[in-house]
Parts: C-alpha cells; sequence; structure tokens
C-alpha cells in the first residue's frame, strides 16, 4: 500500500514550501512521487481540482468537464450504444395486466399467425393492430405462431357491453352485439322443356343425378292444352318403384290450357329427390286415354346434399 508523505524544499537554512508526495516502491527500493491534481485556472479554490474516485461523485464534488472535438454537427456523427443488461432479471420490464396491447407494423403481410383454440387450427392474418381483451386470461387461451416463434396469447372476444364477437352455444339475448352473417346458398338453376306423351309408362328425364346430392325444386311451372284428364308426376327413378315426390293434374275436358305453378324462396323448397338420383317425369292417363299429350315443364332448383 502506498503511503503518503512531503518533499521539503529548503532555499536557505531553513524550511520555506512543502510538496505533497506519495512513497511507492521501485525495484525493490522505497521512492517519493509526488502528488499531482488537475486544477483549474479560472478558480483560485480547492473546488476547482479534479478528483478520481472509486464511487460515485457527490452532487458537490467538482468534476472534469469535457467535449467532443469540433463537436458534432448531427446525431450521426455522434453515435452512442447503451450498454444494456445481459438478463431479464438486471433490467426486468413489466406491464399492468389492465393494459391493452396494441402491434402494429407496416404492411398486412408482414404480420402472418395461425390461432389455434382447443384442437382446431386457423390460419390469421393481422391487420397491424391486435387486442386481446376478455374478463380473465383463462377464458380464451390460442397458441400464435409467427414464423418458428410460438406464443400463448388470448383471443379477441369480448362480452356484448363491449361491442365484440360473442360466442354461445344458445340464442342470443335481447341486446347482445353479435357477428353480422349472410346466409350463402348453393347455385340456384333452373330448366324448361316440351314432353310429348302417350300416356304410356315412358319416363322423362329433366335433370341428371349429382352423386351425394339431392336435387330440390324451389319453383314449377306445368301447362298443357290437352282436353283428358292427365297426371303429371315428378320422381326420382327410372322405375316404377314408387319413388314419386309430387304431380299435377291437367286436362281442360275442353278446348284450352290447364296447368299449376308455385314457387318459393330458397332455401325452402317445394320437394327434394332421392340422393344421387336423376329428377324424372311422367304422365298417366286413364286406361281409355289413348290420345297423345303434350305437356311443357320449367322448374327451377338447387343441389344439396
Amino acid at each position: 500500500m502506498p503511503v503518503f508523505s512531503n518533499i521539503d524544499g529548503e532555499e536557505s537554512a531553513s524550511v520555506t514550501f512543502t510538496v505533497a508526495a506519495i512513497s511507492l516502491t521501485r525495484n525493490s527500493s522505497a521512492e517519493l512521487q509526488e502528488i499531482l491534481c488537475l486544477g483549474d485556472p479560472e478558480v483560485a479554490s480547492s473546488l476547482g481540482l479534479a478528483r478520481v474516485v472509486n464511487t460515485a461523485p457527490a452532487s458537490t464534488m467538482a468534476g472534469l468537464v469535457v467535449r467532443v472535438a469540433s463537436g458534432p454537427s448531427s446525431l450521426a456523427d455522434f453515435a452512442v450504444r447503451a450498454v444494456l443488461p445481459s438478463t431479464a432479471t438486471d433490467n426486468p420490464v413489466t406491464m399492468p395486466s389492465t393494459q391493452s396491447v396494441q402491434v402494429k407494423n407496416s404492411t398486412i403481410g408482414d404480420l402472418l399467425a395461425s390461432v389455434q383454440q382447443n384442437s382446431t387450427v386457423w390460419a390469421v392474418q393481422a391487420d397491424g393492430r391486435v387486442r386481446a381483451q376478455n374478463s380473465t386470461i383463462g377464458d380464451l387461451l390460442a397458441s400464435v405462431q409467427q414464423n418458428s416463434t410460438v406464443w400463448q396469447t388470448q383471443a379477441a372476444v369480448r362480452t356484448s357491453s363491449g361491442g365484440g364477437v360473442e360466442g354461445s352455444t344458445t340464442a342470443p339475448a335481447v341486446g347482445v352485439i353479435g357477428l353480422h352473417t349472410r346466409q350463402v346458398f348453393p347455385t340456384m338453376q333452373s330448366t324448361t322443356i316440351s314432353i310429348t306423351s302417350t300416356h304410356s309408362t315412358a319416363i322423362y328425364s329433366i335433370v341428371s343425378s349429382v352423386a351425394a346430392l339431392r336435387h330440390k325444386v324451389y319453383a314449377y311451372f306445368v301447362g298443357s292444352t290437352h282436353t283428358n284428364p292427365s297426371t303429371l308426376i315428378f320422381c326420382s327413378s327410372l322405375s316404377n318403384s314408387g319413388l314419386d315426390h309430387w304431380h299435377v293434374n291437367f286436362g281442360s275436358g275442353s278446348s284450352g290450357i290447364t296447368g299449376a305453378n308455385m314457387a318459393l324462396t330458397p332455401p325452402g323448397f317445394i320437394f327434394g329427390g332421392v340422393t344421387a338420383n336423376a329428377l324424372n317425369i311422367k304422365i298417366e292417363g286413364g286406361s281409355s286415354v289413348t290420345a297423345t299429350c303434350v305437356a311443357r315443364v320449367s322448374l327451377g332448383w338447387f343441389d344439396e346434399a
């Protein structure tokens, strides 16, 4: 350890001044080293001296003033890097549980994720702002993955007072705000044909069969100038096995046109055929009816399981 001492100077027989010194061991010999301080030429006070200390200086302690040579003209000329703690424990940051978190990004493609609730997985795309709000964190937990990183998160479901979507297995109460949806119908189709029948067992196909689907008729028109009583039957079989669905009677008894028509608004339908069967028609008459019957048939339908 160094031992502080003084150096005496003499201009005559007596000591006229003293120089502060410290004793250091060099090459196994004790030598005195003058103690040097940086003084302030503008202040004639000991407060203008710079000190080197091993603890944080007091607010009243004088320090060494420095400046960057020539001074930076912009922030880029004087880059400063903060030395941050290496672990989260060194620099803990917390957010109150009641705060909302908002994620912003430049484009909609910058934030892609897949969301899983229980065993169901959806592919979702965030629009740059994601908010999670619910009564408790355990109400709706999901796993969100972006690239190779997976987080546990809470989906954005709010109660009726919050204006969000509220999921339920029962009909919502009056005043509950829900998601407005529009029912998507199957493709609506229509056709019209002219049938010439001699009241035989002949069956005429109107709509071909579709695998795993039924033809559901929501509108039809049948008309004929035939005067003898006749019955037009819609059926789903090319045989007389009893797969008849709907019939219409016509026969004016004299000159004129007879027939029938009906229409419902889809997805309602008047009658439906048999799954994976064509929709057909046949015209029946009494045993004494031999005259040829000409009938016009028009219908609208859609295919559904």
